[in-house]
């Protein structure tokens, strides 16, 4: 079976044909995508992950570690994510966001408060 752009009956589907400068583009621009997915991203995240794990658990082991004080202090981790899409990727829908963050910082501060 010949698969063609003049096989699909509908325009929906119609696809105009590419010559060959335009599949190089084509495949360039696909590369350059996954390229920085896979060799940008990805690494990034799971370095930033293994620190914080690393950190969390060395402070574990510590002596006399408070779980009650260090537990909310990984949690809050997620405060930085938040300000950091709101300062650095401009996120705009941030407000229903922040009803949860506020209910974690509130939390933090009630396990604070009663460990204190």
């Amino acid at each position: 079976m010949h698969l063609s752009p003049e096989s699909y009956p509908s325009a929906r589907f119609l696809v105009h044909p590419l010559d060959g400068g335009e599949h190089v583009l084509l495949f360039l621009k696909s590369a350059l995508v996954a390229g920085s997915w896979i060799f940008g991203y990805f690494p990034l995240i799971g370095l930033l992950l293994l620190s914080a794990d690393l950190l969390y658990f060395t402070a574990i082991a510590q002596e006399g570690a408070l779980i009650a004080v260090i537990s909310p202090i990984r949690r809050a981790a997620v405060v930085l994510t938040f300000l950091g899409g709101i300062l650095l990727h401009k996120e705009l829908n941030f407000r229903p966001k922040l009803v949860c963050i506020s209910f974690i910082l509130v939390g933090i501060v009630l396990i604070k408060a009663g460990s204190g």
